[in-house]
């Protein structure tokens, strides 16, 4: 644990130095009344980290201290459900261990842990695998300096895989039957840990993974004619699985409900990797750097294709065939591999996903982390054969295999690097040449390893009968060297390949008089934007969702849970289109009229430097050249009389807690009370104590009848799916704690009969 905690620093520690709060903060720098032309953006590419995660945990964080569940956002657009948008995971192990921290320290604290998880994670599966102490810091060191993993440091697929290797030490245990009852609540703790972190699309890979491995296990042991045992573990799996999906219940059934009314269900549609990525697993910077999109080598994601493990990791995994017949974990892990492998790179394959509902947006790219765990495990494998059976034929056949493709590559790789002189630009050149550098130490550490395991096999044969014994102890400590020269250049060069990936800032979000004067002046009122980009973030104001930390409220979402009602919504008020487009979440209607922001409730609205307000607003403060607008009569509430002329009323509305609205109504007429709330299941309205029917207001929002007098109208966001959620999670608490109590008193009975037994002899 001491060499996962010293490596985990030394990733961080580039970023450190520069600020103790992790996060791409400094590309807020390039936005609206964040803005700063004198601060240079350490990485652009990541900037969901900064748009999305960072501001939900932070307002996940205000909720928890106030004392509420973080169950709703509404700061963006008329509100948006929190805890059910599949991606901020407030209930996640490593985000919720943020809530210990101070708020700038929060996200910090999260990815620190996830790597500590990882890394611990990953040894503990290749101990239960029964892999010698360096050999599974060989496993676990690859796993958390991974490029398929540190990528994702600070987004959701890093927080739900970092329990992948939990998640399997688990089912190994399950597998092979021994205390069976605390293996089943282990697997399904930490399955449940995995599902709290994610997504369904994460869930459904590490599931997958899981899955071919207890497959591959039950195969062998039913061809072994350990047929109850077979069964037995794919029975134990099941109700891990259901015990695990009913805990994560509460969350998991709002979100799909939502998820399939949302804009994420529109796109963007599954794709796969070009295989040139392919070359991403012996370098991490061989088309590009993932930090700016001037360096990078031709049309690429690399976020998506950083899968980097290195030479000597892929001269391990090629030395672990050697095991294929001795251990049935490296045929399991081998077959998992070629299946992700197949997933990320086979076009074919991939066209099937295209025609089957829902699966056809699956991010099937993000099962790159999966690749790199069983390339981890398969290379602690390969440092096992290379420890404990040396000078054994087919392990050492394995190995030169191994060095002869890595070779084979290079020297393919560097060909084309040749051929392509006068193709490249110079700083591409350059680039793509730098980066053969560790590829090329890797692989000459493992040809020196070679030669020394050339060795003792001959001085064996001419001392080997003067000195057996002595020659029994060297191997394994000569061994044991190699192994460990193996793993620190491996631990070298994914240290420095990933360590410039990670941002920081001394502080933690930029504030200045314009921010602060925003929020003195538009409270808790809704903000709009009377110019945005076309399908882009507004170069005003606060970005969304950065706005969430601030606490303004903006009528604009970066949120993969939007519902498409609000396109159809605005399409319809200003005759454009109701098509949902790419970037898929992201959502930035311009209000340019005060009709436009009264439909919506919209308070304010901020122009861009030197641009007149919607006519009919008023500018009351000017922020960094940028004006800001008040609209008159415009609020969340509005009362429009049935069957009158009059004009609609704003009526005074307040949030009493984020999922908690009051509004009280003073009408003289039977009424329509317009909400600017969005329309998502799970609000529930009572006028003065009795329940309020919801109906829906053009398409995006809610409505309500009510009759003529002063009352009180309250909502509350409290899905019926959640309720019932809740009920199954409780469900499977009980029966899991009636298991362990059960096995726990066998255990006890046990030992008092041991006892006996022994006191009669």
């Amino acid at each position: 644990m001491g060499w996962l905690i010293v490596i985990a620093g030394a990733f961080l520690a580039p970023a450190l130095a520069h600020g103790r709060s992790l996060g791409p903060y400094d590309i807020l720098g390039q936005f609206g009344l964040t803005g700063n032309p004198h601060l240079g953006v350490h990485n652009l590419v990541n900037s969901d980290e900064i748009e999305e995660f960072i501001p939900w945990q932070a307002l996940a964080w205000l909720q928890v201290h106030a004392g509420h569940l973080p169950l709703w956002n509404p700061h963006s657009m008329l509100g948006l459900p929190l805890a059910f948008n599949l991606q901020s995971a407030p209930f996640g192990p490593t985000v919720a261990i943020g809530y210990l921290f101070p708020l700038s320290l929060a996200h910090s604290a999260t990815v620190v842990v996830r790597l500590i998880v990882a890394g611990s994670g990953a040894y503990f599966l290749a101990r239960v695998l029964r892999l010698d102490i360096v050999p599974a810091l060989v496993c676990a060191t690859i796993f958390e300096l991974s490029g398929g993993f540190t990528v994702w440091l600070g987004d959701y697929p890093a927080g739900a895989m970092a329990w992948s290797g939990w998640v399997l030490a688990s089912s190994v245990l399950v597998i092979r039957g021994r205390h069976r009852i605390a293996s089943v609540c282990l697997l399904t703790l930490t399955m449940t840990f995995a599902f709290l972190e994610g997504e369904p699309q994460i869930a459904a890979v590490l599931v997958g993974l899981v899955t071919v491995f207890v497959g591959v296990m039950a195969f062998f042991l039913w061809r072994s004619g350990e047929r109850r045992a077979a069964l037995s573990a794919l029975r134990d799996h099941g109700l891990s699985l259901a015990a695990a999906a009913a805990f994560v219940a509460p969350l998991y059934l709002p979100a799909i409900q939502l998820a399939l009314a949302s804009s994420r269900n529109a796109g963007p549609p599954v794709s796969d990797l070009p295989l040139f990525d392919l070359s991403h697993l012996l370098f991490s910077d061989y088309n590009g750097l993932p930090t700016s999109l001037a360096t990078v080598i031709g049309p690429d994601n690399l976020y998506v294709s950083m899968m980097y493990v290195g030479t000597i990791a892929l001269v391990l995994v090629v030395t672990s065939l050697g095991l294929w017949r001795q251990r049935r974990e490296v045929v399991a892990f081998t077959l998992g591999a070629i299946g992700l492998l197949a997933l990320l790179f086979v076009s074919p394959l991939l066209s099937i996903f295209r025609h089957v509902p829902l699966l056809d947006v699956f991010r099937l790219q993000l099962a790159s982390t999966a690749l790199d765990l069983c390339f981890a495990v398969l290379a602690g494998f390969g440092a096992q054969a290379l420890l404990a059976q040396r000078g054994h034929r087919v392990v050492e056949l394995w190995y030169r295999i191994g060095v002869a493709l890595a070779a084979c590559a290079l020297v393919v790789l560097g060909g084309l690097l040749v051929l392509n002189v006068n193709h490249l630009a110079t700083p591409e050149f350059n680039l793509r040449r730098g980066s053969f550098v560790w590829p090329t130490v890797g692989l000459g550490a493992c040809v020196v390893v070679l030669v020394t395991r050339s060795f003792p096999s001959g001085r064996g044969a001419r001392h080997s009968r003067e000195r057996p014994a002595k020659r029994r102890r060297s191997l394994p400590r000569s061994g044991l060297v190699e192994i460990w020269a193996l793993l620190l250049v491996e631990t070298a060069f994914l240290l420095s390949a990933g360590a410039g990936f990670l941002s920081s800032s001394p502080g933690y979000l930029p504030a200045n008089t314009a921010v602060t004067s925003l929020q003195r002046l538009v409270g808790s009122s809704l903000v709009g934007f009377a110019s945005c980009q076309e399908n882009g973030f507004p170069a005003t104001g606060l970005v969304p969702d950065v706005n969430l930390a601030y606490g303004v409220s903006e009528f604009a979402s970066y949120d993969p849970i939007l519902p498409r009602s609000y396109h159809v919504s605005y399409g319809r008020a200003t005759g454009t289109s109701t098509q949902v487009v790419p970037p898929y979440g992201l959502f930035c209607p311009e209000i340019n009229s005060v009709r436009l922001a009264r439909l919506y409730g919209v308070s304010f609205v901020i122009e861009p430097p030197g641009s007149p307000g919607p006519p009919g607003t008023r500018r009351i403060a000017v922020l960094r050249g940028e004006g800001l607008y008040a609209v008159p009569d415009s609020g969340r509430a509005t009362l429009v009389a049935l069957g009158a002329k009059n004009a609609p009323v704003v009526e005074r509305a307040s949030q009493p807690s984020p999922t908690t609205w009051r509004i009280d109504v003073s009408a003289t007429h039977p009424s329509l009370l317009e909400l600017r709330i969005s329309d998502v299941p799970g609000w529930q309205a009572q006028i003065d104590g009795r329940p309020l029917r919801l109906e829906s207001f053009d398409a995006a929002m809610l409505e309500a009848r009510v009759p003529s007098g002063h009352y009180v109208v309250t909502l509350k966001y409290w899905p019926q799916t959640f309720g019932i959620g809740l009920a199954l999670a409780a469900t499977a608490l009980v029966a899991l704690t009636c298991a362990l109590i059960v096995g726990v008193l066998r255990l006890l009975r046990s030992g008092r009969r041991h006892r006996r037994e022994l006191a009669r002899q």
